[in-house]
């Protein structure tokens, strides 16, 4: 796999473990921060984004850009 493979699609890290969805990865830490993530506070928007980001095959690096940084 290559880097980009192996990045985390919210955190922007290098991991090797974790989920995939579509072909993202979704680190350990991310995927912990995300289940756990009430629906009234506002990374649960960021993280909803995300994922219909990944399902839609949209762009994610500008989604990571616009959301994360």
């Amino acid at each position: 796999m290559t880097q980009d493979e192996n990045r985390c699609i919210f955190c922007g890290e290098l991991h090797i473990d974790g989920i995939r969805l579509c072909g993202k990865l979704i680190c350990a830490s991310c995927e912990k921060d995300l289940v756990n993530t009430e629906v009234d506070e506002p990374a649960y928007q960021c993280y909803k984004n995300g994922i219909k980001v990944i399902w839609n095959g949209e762009k994610y690096r500008q989604f990571l850009n616009d959301n994360f940084h």
